[in-house]
């Protein structure tokens, strides 16, 4: 005998099958596309509802109510609580001439019965979670953006399907009841996007999740996949470029602000991490002959 829904009550199990609440239906919803170029930003301004941003492509500088830039790789997804602005720019400029987009984010509304469902609702602070460590996170990102590319019928409810998916990797991580350290490790890898530029140590790392060194070592590099200074000194580079990218600052100034006291030693990491020093980088920008970059822009998902 096959049940239907009407005999299948709330978490009762009928011959086998439990049918669960219907809790997380429509958790992420106002579906939209955002694709974008390095230098030209794309504005949204603070909604009444938690917003869960996905990078799918390339990588992404943003700011939330104007503070410090924080870089997002492909494979990271911002939280952002109700009412948070957030301002966003392609990391790094394609080959000159492409069609393709420098970065690409998939960006939907969280609904307020899923977000307490998960534990998300008492977040107030921007939340950045790395689900490329998920299983299946690999087909989940290749699956988003083909869905992107080729639209087909059922593509909407799909691509939400695979948002909320997304959502629930992210609340596992980061929600306070989950047993294990990547909770707080979470915390520690938002203070670093949050100001790359500030004196983060090892020490300091630890102590601010309240773990001994040897055991933030291990869950850091477990959520991560990186040790903790190297993931800082990799924050520290994509921040100088943007800097270098957005601002007339001097050199100096760049250096300084991403936590080097000698111009020398930051201008030396920065040609082994891009292959050109600073100086160079910045006149590559705007060197004559490369086409004019289309801008950002995000467009909502209708209903197939």
């Amino acid at each position: 005998m096959i049940s239907t829904p009407a005999q299948l009550g709330s978490g009762i199990a009928v011959q086998g099958v439990t049918a669960l609440p219907g809790t997380l239906d429509g958790a992420v919803d106002g579906l939209a596309q955002c694709d974008l170029r390095a230098g030209r930003p794309f504005v949204a301004e603070g909604g009444d509802r938690m917003t869960f941003h996905c990078v799918i492509e390339g990588d992404v500088h943003a700011q939330v109510d104007g503070g410090a830039p924080i870089t997002l790789p492909c494979g990271v997804a911002l939280l952002l609580p109700a009412g948070r602005a957030i301002r966003m720019t392609g990391a790094r400029a394609s080959a000159a001439r492409s069609r393709r987009p420098d970065a690409r984010v998939m960006i939907g509304r969280v609904s307020p019965r899923a977000a307490a469902a998960l534990g998300l609702a008492e977040i107030d602070e921007p939340l950045a979670h790395d689900f490329s460590r998920a299983p299946g996170a690999a087909a989940l990102a290749a699956a988003l953006a083909g869905e992107l590319d080729t639209p087909a019928l059922g593509t909407i409810p799909l691509l939400s399907a695979l948002m909320k998916l997304g959502l629930v990797y992210a609340a596992r991580d980061l929600n306070p009841d989950v047993k294990g350290g990547s909770t707080r490790v979470s915390r520690a890898v938002s203070a670093v996007l949050t100001d790359p530029g500030a004196p983060h140590s090892i020490g300091s790392l630890a102590d601010l999740v309240r773990m001994s060194r040897a055991t933030f070592i291990r869950h850091f590099a477990r959520f991560t996949g990186a040790n903790p200074m190297r993931f800082v000194a990799q924050a520290r580079m994509d921040h100088a470029a943007e800097l270098l990218r957005s601002t007339d600052l001097p050199i100096k100034e760049v250096s300084a602000r991403i936590g080097f006291a000698n111009p020398g030693h930051f201008s030396r990491a920065f040609r082994l991490k891009f292959g050109i020093d600073p100086s160079a980088f910045r006149k590559s920008l705007i060197s004559p002959g490369t086409a004019p970059a289309e801008g950002s822009h995000g467009k909502h998902l209708e209903q197939n």
